[in-house]
């Protein structure tokens, strides 16, 4: 069954690893993204081999568009981690979402997030980026979909990031590598295109 509403989840800050957009199988995208593998089969063992980054205990959010419909043989229990999360894109099909073993299966999350600190903060997640969305001043907004051509965001305490594969070395990125980059926005004051 697939969850479509709005659930709140606990997730851990350290142990939290996100990825959207890599079009396993997509042969064309290499074209359309620039993507500097000279074919799928290498752009594809590329992106399986930084997955590994993902601890066995850890939890991996896809945000999208895991594959191009459907057209790899992406096995879902191969995906690293203890619990997969699928934030459903617009190209995955149903042999995609309806493995077993996901964990859950939705088209827009909001979880918790315990800090290191003792704190939380709010996640906001979807395949496709808003400019707007629940508590934007203090929460943060992962998305996929645009492949880099939508800037990051930061806000007061929050922002929002791409985290696709095009953006971030087509690897997973830990929560906390988001955080700091949204420091990192917020310290220079403004977020143009390309600073990722």
């Amino acid at each position: 069954m697939i969850d479509t509403t709005t659930q709140r989840i606990l997730l851990h800050e350290e142990r939290t690893w996100f990825i959207a957009d890599p079009h396993f199988g997509h042969d064309a995208i290499r074209r359309h993204c620039d993507r500097p593998f000279p074919s799928v089969e290498e752009m594809d063992a590329t992106i399986r081999r930084n997955l590994e980054r993902v601890g066995a205990e850890d939890t991996l959010v896809v945000l999208g568009d895991l594959t191009w419909n459907n057209a790899s043989d992406i096995d879902v229990k191969r995906l690293p981690g203890k619990h997969r999360l699928l934030i459903r894109g617009n190209h995955d099909r149903q042999v995609v979402v309806k493995s077993r073993k996901w964990a859950r299966v939705c088209d827009y999350l909001e979880a918790t997030v315990l800090m290191p600190d003792g704190g939380k903060r709010k996640l906001v997640m979807s395949h496709y980026p808003m400019a707007s969305w629940a508590g934007a001043r203090n929460s943060i907004h992962l998305h996929g979909h645009t492949h880099g051509s939508v800037p990051p965001m930061a806000t007061e305490f929050g922002g929002r990031v791409d985290a696709g594969v095009d953006v971030w070395q087509f690897r997973p990125i830990r929560l906390r590598d988001v955080i700091a980059h949204l420091d990192e926005l917020r310290t220079d004051g403004f977020a143009v295109p390309g600073d990722y």
